[in-house]
């Protein structure tokens, strides 16, 4: 696999094509400058395909699939050996609430020998370093400083506190609202998880 491609996750592509995404145009936009980087990991067309009928039902769907046949993105499959290195991975980083999707996308960075992975926080790239992620922004260029490393861990550590401050009086709260409780709790734990493998990336450039 030539240096250079990009791994995509769901986020991204449901970004990509559904229209009423906030981030529709600048994805788009990324998406066909960087055409023959990017690849598509097979399994996260499950999730896409899961989340779009959720929100659109099948017409959404099949509008999905003509547009992406139309690309001819390069499919990437997840074999045996990736799914006994994502075994190791969710055991390793418990803490971290890693997805299977988001572990899929770790096990083939290591095999595959990619740097980066296409999501969507805001608009940014993931970039993994071996088994672990670090959150970095995208500039078209690749480019990665600690100060962008530094300046998302705060922001991320300001959610948190406050995910918890309204967690902390939802809990108080009579009646209780389970559902939100769960939602909360949910993102507390994304967040969480954002904030260790950030600490890290950082760690590692003080380090290098």
């Amino acid at each position: 696999m030539p240096r250079g491609k990009i791994l995509i996750d769901s986020s991204w592509l449901i970004a990509q094509y559904d229209i009423r995404s906030g981030a529709y145009e600048e994805i788009r936009e990324i998406s066909k400058y960087l055409r023959e980087q990017l690849v598509v990991p097979q399994v996260v067309l499950t999730e896409v395909t899961y989340l779009l009928n959720r929100e659109m039902g099948t017409p959404g769907v099949i509008k999905f699939l003509e547009e992406f046949n139309e690309t001819q993105p390069f499919l990437q499959e997840v074999t045996i050996p990736d799914l006994r290195r994502v075994k190791e991975i969710l055991q390793q980083y418990t803490a971290a609430k890693f997805d299977f999707v988001d572990c899929c996308l770790m096990a083939l960075s290591e095999r595959l020998n990619i740097s980066q992975v296409g999501t969507l926080t805001d608009v940014i790239l993931q970039s993994f370093d071996h088994d672990m992620s670090a959150t970095l922004r995208f500039d078209r260029r690749g480019k990665v400083d600690r100060e962008t490393l530094i300046a998302r861990k705060q922001s991320v550590r300001q959610q948190i506190e406050r995910c918890q401050r309204q967690l902390e009086q939802l809990r108080q709260a009579q009646p209780p609202n389970p559902r939100r409780i769960r939602t909360l709790e949910a993102d507390l734990e994304r967040l969480m998880g954002e904030e260790y493998t950030l600490r890290l990336a950082i760690d590692r450039q003080r380090i290098s």
